[in-house]
């Protein structure tokens, strides 16, 4: 999908207001876009609702994870990021695209957030509490919910001796989790399905596979709908291509 031009933005404007009454944000974004490119918006401002009028109000959404939705509009895509606090704004942006049921938007934020782990694991993560509050807003099959428990069990995996958390480590999952059924067997269904005879418990990830179904492992299409990689996505890559070619 391709970042939009002059051309195909059009002359007229939508203003929607995010976040709770009295302390909200005004957007005014391009009708045409807006409602050409997602079809939740195109029923409410073309059909016969009161945003018909060019007003919209979202009292439930953040600005925040609004403002990362209108640069995703405009570019077709979703940066990258370096810090917990905007990791979390991704996983919330995912769960946004989910509530406006926006393919998309979607698979492109779970590229950002696969990359920016890929780049930047050593200081970002999936906590316990995010993982939670994923499920908390998220229904049974979603694919941030697979990732979650995916990076949790690459996390908390020691690479040695064990798959399983150690005793310190339950005792925080029980903490966390004890509130949300769904995860904590989503969880432990997963690590008695992958036992430490395999090198790790994290064997369905592969970041740069080749294999389209491993690539798509954490999409959301239909079978044998084909995906294409997002910008950041193919730029990591041709990187990793690059150096190992340098090292070989």
């Amino acid at each position: 999908m391709a970042p939009s031009t002059p051309n195909t933005l059009g002359s007229q404007f939508v203003t929607i207001h995010v976040g709770p009454v009295g302390r909200s944000e005004e957007f005014a974004i391009h009708k045409k876009l807006f409602c050409e490119k997602v079809d939740f918006f195109n029923k409410a401002f073309t059909g016969g609702f009161k945003e018909n009028e060019g007003m919209m109000k979202l009292p439930d959404e953040k600005p925040e994870i609004f403002r990362l939705f209108i640069d995703w509009l405009y570019r077709s895509e979703v940066a990258i990021v370096k810090d917990n606090k905007q990791y979390t704004y991704l996983c919330e942006l995912y769960i946004f695209a989910e509530k406006i049921c926006h393919k998309d938007l979607a698979n492109n934020t779970m590229d950002s957030i696969r990359v920016s782990f890929y780049e930047y694991g050593s200081v970002i993560s999936i906590s316990l509490e995010l993982a939670a509050f994923v499920y908390q807003h998220t229904e049974v099959g979603s694919k941030l919910r697979l990732y979650c428990v995916h990076e949790i069990a690459f996390r908390l995996w020691d690479g040695k001796e064990s798959t399983w958390p150690s005793p310190i480590q339950l005792l925080y999952i029980h903490k966390a989790w004890r509130d949300h059924e769904d995860l904590f067997c989503d969880y432990f269904s997963y690590m008695r399905e992958n036992p430490i005879e395999q090198m790790s418990p994290w064997q369905d990830m592969e970041f740069m596979s080749q294999d389209p179904e491993e690539t798509c492992t954490y999409h959301s299409h239909e079978a044998g709908e084909a995906w294409k990689l997002s910008p950041d996505w193919a730029r990591q890559r041709g990187r990793d291509e690059n150096l190992a070619k340098f090292l070989s």
